[in-house]
């Protein structure tokens, strides 16, 4: 299985008629990219933050913030690492804020989103094809 694999899924259910559909399309795209953040967070230089607060998922974004310095990409990685919490946002609502309602429309802003990122890592190597 590749980190693309999710993102066909979630366009597959951003196509659907039903909220369940919509929330898993979202959770689904942000694995794609959290997948594709981790393969980069590899080529940085600075191990893993070790707070016990901290998840992994915000260790590895704080990874491509703080210990990517010095590359030549250091902007665009940086700015991928801050996309991915915006999109890891979106995934806690759309997983675990049941009350707030998801819709198509959010659905497709947050593919619209994965698909900006997707571009982003390939230009840095990073293949996120299914």
């Amino acid at each position: 299985m590749k980190a693309g694999d999710f993102l066909t899924l979630a366009r597959e259910l951003a196509s659907g008629t039903e909220e369940a559909g919509y929330r898993s399309s979202i959770s689904r795209g942000y694995y794609a990219i959290y997948h594709g953040c981790i393969a980069l967070s590899r080529q940085c230089t600075t191990p893993y933050v070790q707070e016990k607060d901290k998840g992994m998922h915000d260790r590895t974004f704080e990874r491509l913030e703080k210990g990517c310095i010095g590359q030549a990409e250091e902007r665009l990685i940086q700015a991928i690492a801050k996309m991915g919490r915006v999109l890891k946002d979106r995934r806690v609502v759309a997983d675990y804020k049941l009350d707030e309602p998801q819709q198509k429309k959010d659905a497709i802003q947050t593919l619209n989103s994965v698909d900006r990122m997707v571009e982003k890592l390939m230009g840095l190597n990073i293949d996120i094809s299914s």
